[in-house]
């Protein structure tokens, strides 16, 4: 417990450290060099990680997880989230004020609090003329190429930490207890971002909870995914590509404030019912690594 709970500290002090120094510099979420801070502050995990071992002169690899394999489970990590993006605008269209953009000029709509007039105005005229669906498709392709790859990469630094040593270190735990405490962690470490206008722009305060809702249903499929390719590769891969797609509801519903599309109501809709999907699958496998201790089920 007590190198989880180094872990833990090590992880957040890291990543709130860049947080704060990028906030007491000046800089707001919607700079376009915030892109760059939020790559190192997903980092923090991974170097906890790296630090915790290494004072302890144990190895790195195994406890991470940092296994390539080959597994169909990569392939299942890549594909879910953007099947779970699409899932995301329907769940968003059944809210009542909700409909779906009429072109893809429209979406500024959606992004209008955080341009200027200029900003705006430029953006329509770039997208005058282009469907919806041919946005989509490019969103959606572009997401997948994303996912994969740059995304992965940097979803590593993350889950090399949380489905890597923290789920290494809870492994004689439950599948489902181990979700829960990684969810709930994972969720309150982006607190510095979220108050900060990060996922939910006009609702930073509320948007803390809401951001740990997302992530706790988010666990068990990341879980699932690390035990079942017995490696964080599948992990960071699925969440490489939630990012890059997750963004699919805001393009192409309307009428709706972003609690309700990206990361918020919508997307979590999807992430439980392909929790749903999840157990009922392990049930009819036989596989019941949902309902096993972690460390029955992992390859270190």
């Amino acid at each position: 417990m007590r190198r989880l709970t180094e872990f833990v500290v090590l992880a957040f002090g890291f990543s709130w450290a860049v947080a704060a120094a990028y906030r007491l510099a000046g800089g707001e979420v919607t700079d376009s060099g915030f892109i760059v801070v939020a790559v190192v502050y997903m980092f923090g995990p991974l170097v906890a990680a790296v630090v915790v071992q290494l004072r302890r002169d144990e190895p790195l690899a195994e406890p991470l997880g940092a296994r390539l394999v080959a597994s169909g489970w990569l392939v299942v990590a890549w594909l879910v989230p953007a099947f779970l993006a699409l899932l995301a605008v329907f769940f968003a269209l059944a809210h009542p004020d909700a409909s779906l953009v009429e072109d893809a000029a429209g979406i500024i709509d959606a992004y209008e609090e955080t341009l200027d007039a200029e900003q705006a105005a430029e953006a329509r005229e770039s997208l005058e003329g282009v469907s919806l669906g041919a946005l989509l498709a490019v969103v959606l392709v572009t997401g997948l190429v994303a996912g994969a790859t740059v995304n992965a990469i940097a979803a590593f630094g993350e889950e090399a930490g949380w489905r890597g040593l923290m789920l290494y270190e809870l492994r004689d735990k439950g599948f489902w207890r181990v979700s829960a405490v990684t969810g709930v962690v994972w969720g309150l470490w982006h607190a510095p971002l979220v108050a900060q206008g990060y996922n939910y722009p006009a609702h930073p305060a509320v948007g803390v909870a809401a951001m740990v809702a997302f992530t706790v249903l988010a666990s068990p499929l990341l879980t699932y995914v690390r035990l079942k390719a017995q490696t964080v590769v599948a992990p960071s891969v699925f969440h490489g590509t939630v990012n890059a797609t997750a963004t699919i509801s805001a393009i192409a519903v309307t009428g709706v404030s972003g609690m309700v599309v990206g990361a918020g109501v919508a997307a979590m809709a999807a992430f439980a019912v392909a929790n749903v999907v999840m157990v009922t699958y392990d049930r009819w496998t036989g596989d019941n690594v949902t309902s096993s201790k972690v460390e029955e089920r992992l390859t270190v």
